[in-house]
């Protein structure tokens, strides 16, 4: 039956606050020892965690005597209890101490030891009058220990090593940053609300009329320094604040209904009881409307905070969505791992990015793209297979902050977080794989303001990850799937390099056979020569341009002007531009010099201008655009890039994305000459740019001519 009654008189208050004494005492026993064995086992090997658990074995013993305390029948049994539990607290201040100067770093070891030489002397008087002189009736106890001598040294010790705790937490709290400030926030937070709760505790042995109501912020306390050594990835403290706020208003919006459903189903009936089924059926009601006032309240607080403090999150968060489902699309991986780290970045407000990858055949993983590192980064750089970091998230495929490595891993992985974190103020690492093969990371600095990485934007990012990683996993297997093509085209083409070495040599063949008859005569001798260096000089020719591709050389590299190089270029084949009619423009700018080969980047525009002069030998306003200009993009190093532009007939579609492929010509057999047509020219400027660290490109459209574009680095890497 429920009884509705009016103010509850001395008794009944009486009641309440021993019923609620006992209930915060129980859980504070029980929650101690379930978190204080929780964080051992988190980490045996750390010293840390076996302070905090020595610290919860105190605060247990506390909390189980002041349980036995409430239950005591007599003043003796009263007496022994208190003695008991004022005797246990004793270590409570110099355990908590000890634990936060090793969390801390801030270990002082004589100040430790005298703390618990001072602990273990005033627990020697623990069963004595000296502590706990007697018992006696106080407010609504009837049994409330009184102090005795050493009393106050107690009250004294306890203090002080308290507020030592709390200077070292605030000193520490102070020089730290990122997610090692967030998880100091939460033990200062959650120590502040505790020792306030413990208070309470200390206001009836001074005669101030305030019972120990903060009992059951002793749990808070417990738990949330707990949490906070379990889990390194904390929710903000800012976020957390606004949480409690807006669940705080929600528990307060909703606790009346209850009270309000019986008291109006007590009203409406006029009587003072309420017969079993009839409050049955209003406890139902009342919590059906309980539930669904939780579930709009809440929607509507989320929105609310969506829509205000927490916007800039939320349409943070949205946007790294937004880009991990426009990876998709992106076919060109510069331009992806571009688009990646500068969204990052944005988005995150990180002080820098940079995404790293392994190349198909190298065993190194380094910087493809990076923004907002210290200078060298991209050279100095380096992870392997063997690298501790690279093992642990090639096993997990999760992000990993170093902070937080740095702090919870074994010493192989915590060294290795610690030097990246210190040398490169890397932050964050997220994994770029698919299920099967790990490409490389996401390199992040840290963010603005001491913002942390939250597990959602953390969870995004690895999805973001995942994505570049399928991206560059098509690419390669596109790569593959060309390479295999041009192999067949290799094989069908062998035909076709047979038949151009055979044609010079039967004609060789032919008059050689023909020497004994026609030795002597004067005409026959003219044209066999002449057929020899003919045909000879053919067959150089083909030697040449296939050693020329297949020669790797090294060369030495100098700084120059490529402006320059262009002209130089024009001047040797300004000849075959007159011979086939076509302008040639080109406008030299002052820009920044280069790192290159004069000689290798000479031939490269050579060829280019020779290939465009071919592809416009049948129109009468043949001309070759050359343009040059210097990009400072947000990347690794800044690049000059040349445009080479013809208005030719362009290149056939289908030979297009194999134009750079050996022995890849658009010309007949029967046009080839000297050296030229035999599909070399493009692979070998292609190797040459390859070899400067560059990229070229190729677009081109049927009757639209085709377009060349260099892209070759200022500086290259060491």
């Amino acid at each position: 039956m429920f009884r509705v009654v009016g103010k509850p008189g001395q008794r009944g208050r009486r009641h309440q606050v021993i019923l609620y004494c006992i209930v915060t005492a129980f859980l504070n026993v029980l929650s101690s020892v379930v978190l204080g064995l929780s964080v051992l086992f988190k980490n045996p090997g750390k010293r840390q965690n076996h302070l905090f658990s020595w610290f919860t074995v105190s605060f247990a013993a506390w909390s189980f005597f002041y349980l036995l305390w409430q239950f005591a029948e007599t003043a003796d049994q009263a007496l022994f209890y208190t003695r008991m539990l004022l005797g246990c607290s004793t270590f409570i201040p110099i355990s908590y101490y000890h634990f936060v100067s090793r969390l801390t770093g801030n270990t002082n070891r004589l100040e430790i030891r005298i703390g618990y030489l001072i602990a273990v002397i005033i627990a020697g008087f623990t069963l004595t009058p000296h502590l706990v002189s007697h018992v006696e009736p106080k407010m609504m106890f009837r049994f409330w220990p009184k102090g005795g001598p050493v009393f106050l040294p107690y009250i004294v010790q306890f203090a002080y090593y308290t507020v030592r705790a709390w200077m070292v937490l605030f000193s520490a709290y102070r020089k730290s940053s990122h997610g090692r400030r967030n998880q100091l926030g939460y033990v200062i937070f959650c120590t502040v609300l505790g020792w306030i709760g413990g208070l309470t505790n200390f206001l009836l042995w001074f005669d101030i009329p305030v019972p120990p109501v903060g009992n059951g912020l002793a749990l808070v306390y417990i738990g949330g320094v707990a949490y906070a050594m379990i889990r390194f990835r904390l929710v903000e403290m800012n976020l957390l604040v606004v949480k409690l706020i807006s669940y705080a208003v929600l528990v307060l919006a909703v606790a009346p209904i209850i009270p309000l459903v019986l008291k109006t189903t007590v009203w409406l009936t006029g009587q003072p009881v309420l017969p079993d089924l009839l409050f049955f059926v209003a406890s139902v009601f009342a919590a059906a409307c309980l539930f669904v006032a939780i579930h709009l309240l809440k929607r509507r607080i989320d929105q609310l905070l969506e829509g205000t403090i927490l916007r800039e999150d939320y349409r943070g968060r949205s946007r790294l969505r937004h880009l991990a489902q426009r990876i998709v699309s992106i076919s060109d991986e510069e331009q992806m791992f571009r688009e990646v780290v500068e969204s990052t970045q944005s988005t995150l407000d990180t002080s820098g990015a940079a995404i790293a990858v392994r190349g198909e055949l190298e065993s190194e993983i380094v910087p493809v793209v990076a923004t907002g590192f210290p200078e060298g980064f991209d050279a100095s750089f380096r992870l392997s297979d063997d690298d501790p970091l690279v093992r642990l998230i090639q096993r997990s495929r999760k992000a990993i902050l170093l902070e937080e490595v740095e702090m919870e891993s074994p010493s192989r992985y915590s060294s290795r977080a610690r030097e990246l974190r210190e040398k490169n103020g890397i932050s964050a690492m997220i994994p770029i794989h698919t299920d099967t093969i790990f490409f490389g990371v996401l390199i992040l600095r840290p963010r603005a303001k001491h913002r942390l990485f939250s597990g959602a934007d953390l969870s995004l990012l690895e999805a973001i990850c995942l994505q570049v990683g399928l991206n560059v996993r098509s690419r390669q297997l596109e790569r593959r799937a060309s390479q295999a093509e041009k192999l067949i085209s290799l094989g069908t083409l062998a035909a076709g390099l047979a038949h151009e070495l055979r044609n010079p040599l039967v004609s060789i063949q032919t008059f050689a056979g023909l020497l004994d008859e026609n030795g002597q005569d004067a005409e026959f001798q003219r044209e066999f020569s002449e057929i020899m260096q003919r045909d000879v000089a053919r067959i150089v020719g083909i030697v040449e341009n296939i050693s020329s591709f297949a020669t790797r050389d090294s060369v030495e590299f100098t700084m120059l002007q490529v402006g320059e190089v262009i002209g130089a270029a024009y001047d040797i084949t300004k000849a075959d531009f007159r011979g086939g009619g076509v302008a040639f423009e080109f406008e030299n700018q002052k820009i920044p010099s280069i790192s290159g080969n004069y000689n290798q980047l000479l031939q490269v525009f050579i060829n280019l201008f020779q290939n465009g002069i071919q592809a416009l030998a049948t129109r009468e306003d043949g001309r070759i655009l050359v343009t040059l200009e210097y990009r400072d993009r947000k990347v690794i190093n800044p690049s000059v890039e040349v445009t080479i532009r013809d208005n030719g007939s362009g290149i056939d579609p289908e030979v297009l994305p194999r134009i750079f492929d050996p022995f890849i010509t658009t010309k007949s057999t029967g046009s080839r000459t000297g050296r030229g047509g035999m599909g070399l020219g493009l692979a070998i400027v292609k190797r040459i740019v390859d070899c400067h660290h560059g990229v070229i490109r190729a677009v081109s459209s049927p009757d639209q001519g085709t377009e060349f574009t260099i892209s070759l680095p200022t500086s290259l890497p060491q």
